[in-house]
């Protein structure tokens, strides 16, 4: 019991000082006329089918690479130091290269047994959104293409041709990164983007 009280003063010393270490750098901030800096970022990325939102998919997963290694498409990585996601973590690294396949049986979802990834349909997946870059797409300059329109595996709820040039439906793409492995362009006329 006596241990107990040391440990719990010593974390109320701790946190006071905490406080005011913090609060004495913020008036010295106000007082210099500096702002503190900004709170990081985390970066965004695409995490595999069924993900949770970003804070809760880290607590979440545990680091257990089971998703990749179920992946039959390859596309899921686990992350090192050197990609700039949190280390150990899954991520889509390479859908030019390796897209996403929508896997009916959605094996990577059924491999997490945490549950950072949670059962999806595969035509309700949402890793990102795609986006066509009109400047390198061969259709916005003029040469008939559709290779990512009939790439898409969702069809027209995904991609559509108007006044034959591509465009996504940002509703309804999975950002499985199929269109963006099928587009002929160099470099390739479409990003998967993080949606959050």
């Amino acid at each position: 019991m006596e241990q107990d009280d040391r440990i719990d003063r010593h974390a109320f010393v701790q946190a006071g000082l905490s406080g005011l270490g913090k609060g004495l750098g913020g008036f010295l901030g106000a007082w210099l006329g500096m702002e503190p800096p900004p709170a990081p970022v985390p970066p965004r990325v695409l995490r595999p089918p069924g993900a949770l939102p970003e804070e809760a998919f880290l607590r979440a997963c545990t680091r257990c690479d089971a998703c990749a290694a179920a992946c039959p498409a390859y596309a899921i990585k686990v992350a090192g130091r050197a990609d700039g996601v949190a280390v150990g973590t899954p991520f889509m690294h390479d859908l030019a290269g390796s897209p996403c396949l929508l896997c009916p049986d959605t094996p990577c979802i059924r491999a997490c047994v945490p549950g950072a990834l949670q059962p999806t349909a595969p035509h309700a997946i949402r890793l990102g959104r795609a986006e066509v870059a009109p400047d390198r797409c061969h259709a916005h300059q003029g040469t008939a293409c559709r290779a990512c329109v009939d790439a898409c595996p969702v069809g027209e709820q995904g991609i559509v041709l108007w006044e034959g040039r591509p465009m996504v439906v940002p509703l309804g793409c999975t950002g499985c990164g199929q269109c963006l492995s099928a587009c002929p362009a160099e470099p390739r006329a479409i990003a998967v983007l993080p949606t959050a």
